[in-house]
């Protein structure tokens, strides 16, 4: 299986690909050669291809465009190349249906009689320039399998026309030991996390208003943000407004194997997320993190945050300060619910987001779709 993705630059996400190789499917990975971040928080930031794994077979290549994840193209017959080097029975390309990478890809390997799947997180039917329709129309015609990261998106490649298999599944997973369940409970008080970038639509002020509702009712907690973002000064100066900064830290950005030691310091983590016209929450891989931790989590209804969590009583109406005070209290004390949402997290964290769970699916829908998994001995 040949994969084809910008996300896989980076050791930490290529564990997936690693479960895949160890499961005893042959793996080799095609990334950029030049990639530049454009994200608000890295921009200009050039980043190279990370090759941890033994197991994978890497390959880079230059792009016109780099950096621009709709628009990138690689230079001519990179792709060919590849293709004819590690000799896939499968291409699997990462990047949205509509972007010039996944018609390049696909366009490339029909060429060499090749199975194609293709991976998008999109969940919005939202408007497209020409160039990027057609590339959507040529990607949904050749593809043999379609995977989409929430069901929203099923719904829209549907809508789009497509007829052939779809599938549903994240594109990331999770560590189980990285985000290992502490073993002891710290003291002091319950410990309230979020961790995001803050911006209007990760509904940090929502979280701050419930949190004022909880301090009114005499309810012993703190509240911990971890990131960055444009709005972390206006919710500073709302918490301020609200009177409830001093029960407030705020702990900055941190790169991300120090994500699970900073969890480790949150008792339950909440996204409050709230829906744009162009934009709604497509998985929120930090709800995977705390559950695989054990931690309780509690989720607005934006976009996919509800299929993640998996069950009604952690959900409220995004926006809504009131129902979420109203769920957070009963965490805080109620001792039994807590550690029944705690062992709820971590066994539907190992059962659908951990890498090996990924992998596991991955051949399932390859088997099952006749695509084919082909398979070597792994020494380890």
């Amino acid at each position: 299986m040949l994969f084809i993705a910008h996300t896989y630059l980076i050791g930490q996400s290529q564990k997936k690909l690693e479960a895949l190789a160890r499961a005893g499917v042959r793996v080799g990975l095609l990334t950029p050669s030049n990639w530049v971040d454009r994200s608000a928080l890295f921009h200009g930031k050039k980043i190279a291809l990370e090759r941890p794994f033994r197991h994978i077979e890497y390959y880079a290549a230059p792009v016109i465009r780099p950096g621009h994840i709709a628009s990138f193209l690689f230079l001519p017959g990179a792709i060919a190349r590849t293709i004819l080097a590690f000799k896939p029975d499968v291409v699997q390309v990462e990047q949205e249906v509509y972007s010039f990478a996944a018609a390049q890809a696909a366009l490339a390997a029909k060429v060499q009689r090749k199975k194609v799947v293709v991976f998008g997180w999109e969940n919005l039917d939202r408007p497209l320039p020409l160039i990027q329709r057609i590339c959507r129309r040529i990607t949904l015609s050749l593809a043999d399998v379609v995977i989409c990261g929430n069901t929203a998106g099923s719904s829209l490649v549907r809508k789009w026309g497509y007829k052939r298999r779809v599938e549903v599944m994240p594109q990331l997973g999770v560590d189980p030991d990285e985000f290992a369940p502490s073993m002891t409970r710290r003291s002091g008080p319950l410990r309230i996390g979020f961790t995001g970038r803050m911006v209007h639509q990760k509904g940090g002020d929502v979280l701050l208003r419930a949190f004022r509702l909880l301090m009114h009712r005499g309810l012993d907690a703190e509240l911990l943000f971890l990131g960055t973002g444009p709005q972390k000064e206006a919710w500073q100066s709302l918490a301020a407004e609200l009177g409830i900064a001093e029960r407030i830290q705020w702990l900055g950005s941190v790169p991300h194997v120090q994500v699970p030691e900073m969890m480790a310091q949150m008792d339950v983590l909440v996204l409050p997320s709230r829906s744009a016209p162009d934009w709604q929450e497509q998985f929120g891989l930090v709800l995977a993190q705390a559950m695989m931790r054990g931690l309780p989590v509690i989720g607005s209804t934006c976009g996919a945050i509800p299929e993640v969590i998996g069950r009604e009583d952690v959900i409220f109406p995004e926006g809504n300060e009131v129902a979420l005070a109203r769920i957070l209290e009963r965490i805080l004390v109620d001792e039994g619910w807590r550690r029944e949402l705690s062992q709820y997290g971590r066994e539907r964290a190992l059962c659908c987001y951990s890498f090996q769970a990924l992998a596991e699916k991955l051949i399932q829908v390859y088997l099952h779709t006749g695509l084919g998994c082909p398979s070597r001995t792994i020494s380890s």
